[in-house]
């Protein structure tokens, strides 16, 4: 299936950013990347808010401390 550029999920863009980070990132890191790479659109005010709620409710993802998240494989 082709990506359709800004059409990912919060959940599916942290999940392409994370697999390639050699580190844990932060929500707004992951956004940051996210959107830098064409994963996902945002007109919010606070995305980071938006991608830490989808991090949290998701188990492909763990956290590791100082507000990092990494793939929890």
């Amino acid at each position: 299936m082709a990506k359709i550029e800004g059409q990912m999920s919060f959940s599916n863009a942290a999940y392409e950013v994370l697999k390639t980070s050699k580190v844990p990132l932060s929500p707004k890191e992951i956004v940051d990347e996210a959107i830098e790479k064409g994963l996902i659109t945002t007109h919010s005010k606070r995305p980071e808010a938006t991608m830490a709620g989808r991090l949290w409710a998701n188990k492909r993802f763990i956290r590791v401390g100082n507000g990092k998240w990494k793939l929890s494989r």
